[in-house]
């Protein structure tokens, strides 16, 4: 009790601008012991004191790193937490946020609601991305949200809407744009898999090789790893098991590299199913145990 009463007295006793530079220093000392531990949980702390210190860009910036971390090992909820609390700022500033940092907000968040098949939540994200590309005239943010409708309504099963979305998605998205260009035929394959078409579906994956040669970020090469994935599952759905299986071993070889737990979860479920197929039942079970 004795404590409690302290610290609401040293709080009142505390004027606002001492309070910001109070959570503005712990900021930075919370950001020299990120650089000496490499701790992703510090990074959700430091974005608490920057938007108390009166920095809200610099603790949106954290919010978002800690949201792609969190996806990354798997801390789904921590993720979706920490991209609300990033929409939260957004939606207190003007223009202080640029068009690459809306796209790791709306983008980055709708991805992980697909994935969650949380689609109420994906379809906003993405309309937010389309409605702030059209307002800044920025052709990528146009295109990635487009393109997340376009994955969003094939989901939902409604094909006809979900391609106009992709054909509109690929009015703005060029090479220049590689991550989301090659996502974007890897879209378009996916629904005619979708619609039991998936010759044409491998014609289309296996012509985008041509590209990988232009991969740099991670998430250039997590694209790539998609892109093999669905071209396996193009394979599987065509009868070549062989084929599918070693378009499996590229997406395994990335995933070894970059880390991806959803997609890496979707990729055992594939190779227990062909597994299932070729009548390899025990390893079907070993997959889709893993």
């Amino acid at each position: 009790f004795k404590f409690e009463f302290l610290r609401e007295v040293a709080t009142l006793e505390t004027s606002s601008v001492r309070k910001e530079n109070l959570h503005f220093r712990m900021a930075k000392i919370l950001e020299q012991e990120l650089g000496r531990t490499q701790n992703s949980r510090l990074l959700s702390e430091i974005a608490s004191h920057y938007s108390e210190g009166g920095e809200p860009v610099t603790a949106f910036n954290y919010l978002i790193q800690y949201a792609q971390s969190s996806q990354t090992n798997f801390y789904e909820r921590s993720a979706l937490d920490a991209f609300q609390n990033a929409q939260y700022i957004a939606n207190s500033l003007t223009n202080e946020l640029s068009s690459d940092q809306l796209y790791d907000l709306y983008i980055g968040w709708g991805d992980l609601a697909l994935y969650r098949y949380e689609l109420d939540i994906a379809d906003g994200c993405f309309k937010n991305a389309t409605i702030e590309g059209q307002k800044r005239y920025d052709p990528f943010l146009m295109g990635a949200g487009y393109s997340g409708l376009g994955e969003l309504f094939g989901i939902r099963g409604i094909y006809m809407q979900a391609n106009q979305f992709l054909d509109y998605a690929a009015n703005f998205l060029d090479e220049t744009h590689f991550g989301e260009f090659i996502r974007l035929k890897v879209r378009k394959a996916n629904l005619l898999i979708q619609q039991s078409m998936p010759v044409q579906a491998i014609t289309i994956l296996k012509g985008l090789s041509i590209y990988f040669q232009n991969a740099k970020s991670k998430f250039d090469y997590l694209i790539i790893a998609e892109s093999y994935y669905y071209l396996a599952y193009a394979y599987l759905s065509a009868g070549e098991f062989r084929f599918s299986l070693e378009a499996c071993s590229e997406t395994a070889k990335i995933l070894k590299i970059h880390r991806l737990p959803p997609l890496q979860s979707r990729l055992e479920m594939l190779l227990g199913s062909i597994a299932y197929s070729t009548g390899n039942f025990q390893k079907a079970h070993e997959h889709y145990g893993a």
